[in-house]
């Protein structure tokens, strides 16, 4: 009886999975500029991103863009630390002139910051342009035969 329920229970979670990836391929086929977790989250783990969908040029850029945003975010992470580093040393907070320098410096990291990761938004959707049909479609087939297999386990 326990042995039963827990294959009920196996069949139940996977035909859900089964289910929300064929939901998740179908929408990354139907709108591939959109949020994409799930596609989001099997980017972060396999390593498998946006840059393997791009020409060598949009790749190059792309690639760029992620050392460029993460060199200008680190710069002013550094800027931050050092005005805070003045004022613990000091006992007060940077000169009103150095602190001025210090705080147009940093928002000037910031936004280059935030311009690269635009240009990495801009090309993602680029790419997945080309991975609605690459991954959206085999994802969903597959998907498609597990619910199938699941329901004729189900009847035996």
């Amino acid at each position: 009886m326990a042995a039963h329920l827990i294959a009920v229970a196996l069949r139940i979670a996977a035909a859900g999975a089964a289910a929300t990836v064929l939901v998740l391929s179908a929408w990354l086929m139907a709108r591939p500029q959109s949020d994409q977790p799930l596609l989001d989250a099997f980017e972060d783990v396999t390593g498998f991103g946006p840059a393997y969908f791009l020409g060598p040029t949009e790749r190059a850029t792309y690639e760029g863009a992620v050392a460029d945003a993460h060199r200008f975010t680190e710069e002013a992470r550094r800027l931050g630390a050092r005005a805070r580093e003045h004022a613990a040393r000091e006992g007060a907070p940077p000169g009103g002139d150095e602190l001025e320098r210090i705080a147009a410096y940093r928002h000037s990291f910031e936004e280059m910051a935030q311009g690269e990761l635009f240009v990495q938004r801009t090309l993602r959707n680029r790419a997945r342009e080309h991975e609605r049909f690459v991954v959206g479609a085999p994802a969903a087939m597959l998907s498609l035969a597990c619910l199938a297999l699941l329901t004729i386990w189900s009847r035996i």
